[in-house]
């Protein structure tokens, strides 16, 4: 009766999942109202990036420097071409490696995220993708990476 009483009095008051959020931010439900770009910070690190003319030995060491596991992958003016995945590296090694270039291992159409999105939209993306990594863009620019370890570790994702 009680949790019914107080529905009702937040409903007549206008109290929303979103205040709610907005008062208890440590929360699960203030995690998941969460944005992106609340959660990046005022500073995010600045993804691993290469060019698509990039070598393979480049992209391993752009990824292995950037530390989530993926670097987006540029076009000549900036804006996000694909993404190289851990994964893309590995399946890469099938082949001949001599030659290899960013635009020959990378998926060209990666899973993105604007950066005003809801957390736990980015986590619903990821799970439903099964993708470890989500591009952060906005104006078609990579402003960072989420890695799924990151949302593991700090309680977005059990």
């Amino acid at each position: 009766l009680g949790d019914a009483l107080a529905m009702v009095l937040m409903d007549r008051r206008g109290f929303t999942a979103e205040a709610f959020g907005l008062h208890h931010p440590g929360g699960k439900l203030g995690m998941s109202l969460q944005s992106v770009r609340d959660w990046m910070g005022d500073r995010p690190p600045a993804p691993a990036t290469v060019p698509l003319t990039a070598t393979f030995a480049e992209v391993v060491s752009a990824i292995t420097e950037g530390r989530k596991g993926a670097a987006a992958v540029l076009n000549s003016d900036g804006t996000l071409a694909g993404i190289i995945t851990d994964g893309d590296v590995r399946r890469a090694f099938s082949r001949d490696l001599a030659g290899l270039t960013a635009a020959d291992v990378m998926s060209p159409r990666p899973k993105v995220i604007g950066p005003d999105a809801r957390m736990s939209d980015a986590v619903d993306l990821m799970t439903q993708n099964r993708i470890a990594t989500l591009l952060v863009v906005e104006a078609d620019r990579p402003v960072a990476i989420v890695h799924i370890a990151e949302l593991m570790q700090a309680g977005y994702v059990s």
